[in-house]
């Protein structure tokens, strides 16, 4: 008689067991992709093409997959990332292969710190030879570059004093060669009014 009962108790709660087993494997596979939705890694590649990246994360390394810009519409932003950055993978995609990822790079860590700690400032760094520094509260901008500015443009316009501590050139001469040819020059007549001068400047 108890035989029969655990026989027909199993006959009644097999399709639910059938179930329970069914979803307890959707919640381990749910939890395994949870794990892969958002790891922190480091790049470890750069592709040839310097638009793509390799992140390894514990004893994983992505395949090569995008890296999240700042901008990429009408206004669009470039700055590859370095081998060693540190970088939070996004698995969109939920899959195992890390296929469908992008890389969200721009962590600071030991190896890459941030380049200043004043909240009053904005600053970037350029490796170690040039960067930029918005003091906002002072309202000033620095550009150091180590070798040279270029502005390439028609024309800088300035809407009050232009200073510089160092020599000013145009594609003629420095302004201090332009006033050594003031300074010394001399009309053969004697009459700066009448006279051509035997320098130009």
């Amino acid at each position: 008689m108890r035989q029969m009962l655990e026989l027909l108790v199993r006959e009644m709660l097999g399709p639910y067991l059938e179930r329970i087993e069914e979803l307890s494997t959707e919640v381990e596979e749910l939890r395994r992709r949870q794990q892969l939705m958002i790891r922190l890694g480091v790049v470890s590649e750069v592709h040839g093409s310097n638009q793509l990246v390799k992140v390894k994360h514990g004893d994983l390394t992505t395949p090569f997959i995008k890296w999240f810009a700042q901008s990429a519409g009408r206004v669009s932003h470039y700055r590859c990332p370095t081998n060693g950055e540190q970088a939070l993978i996004l698995n969109f995609g939920g899959g195992n292969t890390g296929a469908q990822s992008i890389a969200l790079v721009g962590i600071d860590s030991t190896q890459f710190p941030f380049p200043a700690d004043n909240p009053k400032q904005v600053v970037t760094a350029y490796g170690d030879k040039c960067a930029e520094i918005w003091d906002m509260d002072a309202g000033t901008l620095t550009l150091k570059a180590l070798e040279k500015i270029t502005l390439d443009t028609k024309m800088v316009y300035a809407t009050k004093d232009v200073k510089a501590d160092g020599e000013v050139s145009d594609h003629t001469r420095t302004m201090q060669a332009d006033r050594d040819i003031y300074n010394g020059h001399q009309h053969p007549n004697g009459t700066p009014k009448t006279g051509v001068p035997e320098q130009q400047q």
